[in-house]
Order: structure tokens, then C-alpha cells, then sequence
């Protein structure tokens, strides 16, 4: 079942939103966590695990923070 993105998913979410080529090393250091714990949030969204669905919106577009991501 889905899950509610938590803050630093958000802020993830957020980061790769405003640029979408951002490394998981400086998504790390910008949401103070380890670089491994975001390439592992990214991997089981990719893979339909975690939270549902993440739609990332144009520049200039409100971010849908109730949205999920994947499937």
C-alpha cells in the first residue's frame, strides 16, 4: 500500500523538480542524509515500492505534495 511522501522525500521530490539532472550525492548533502539512503529512496520509488505516485510539475507549477509516487 502507499505511503505518505515524508519530509525528506518531499524534498527530494522538491530538488529533482527544479533540476531534474541533480546527482544523488548533492540531493544528499542538500537534505542531510547519507548519499546510499537517497539512492536507495529513488530505487524503490523506481521500482513501484514506498510511497504511490510523484507528479513533477513545470517550472512555475505549485509542487502536488499530496501526490505519491510510482504505481
Amino acid at each position: 500500500m502507499p505511503k505518505d511522501l515524508d519530509p525528506v522525500d518531499r524534498e527530494i521530490v522538491r530538488l529533482v523538480s527544479a533540476q531534474g539532472r541533480i546527482s544523488h550525492e548533492e540531493i544528499a548533502r542538500r537534505v542531510h542524509v547519507s548519499r546510499p539512503a537517497v539512492h536507495e529512496r529513488v530505487k524503490q520509488w523506481a521500482a513501484g515500492e514506498g510511497a504511490g505516485r510523484v507528479a513533477c510539475p513545470l517550472p512555475g507549477d505549485p509542487l502536488p505534495f499530496a501526490a505519491t509516487w510510482g504505481a
